[in-house]
């Protein structure tokens, strides 16, 4: 019985992954629970030579998911001032403070 409910828990979790995996990024195929944990740089290596070789594969902008958590990479120095510069306040998950505002 244990089973079939982690079954269906896991069934449950892979549809919703698959729902929100339209509006991301290119990116490798996430294995279920640790997601692209075996895609993050492995010790020993230079971060962003295998940066270099996921740009090859997947395009200057892609998406991997560790453990539940969804971080884009952005393999194009343009497009990183752009969105860290100069549209910081529409990317950033800061809370708006009103009443420090209205002070």
């Amino acid at each position: 019985m244990k089973f079939l409910g982690l079954l269906s828990y896991s069934a449950t979790l892979y549809v919703r992954h698959g729902s929100r995996r339209a509006s991301l990024p290119p990116g490798p195929r996430p294995k279920p629970v640790v997601g692209n944990l075996g895609d993050l740089p492995p010790s020993g290596v230079q971060d962003w030579q295998h940066w270099l070789k996921h740009k090859d594969l997947y395009g200057h902008i892609s998406s991997l998911t560790v453990f539940g958590r969804t971080i884009i990479v952005l393999n194009d120095v343009e497009m990183a001032l752009e969105l860290l510069e100069k549209r910081s306040a529409v990317h950033s998950s800061r809370p708006n403070m009103t009443f420090a505002g209205e002070m």
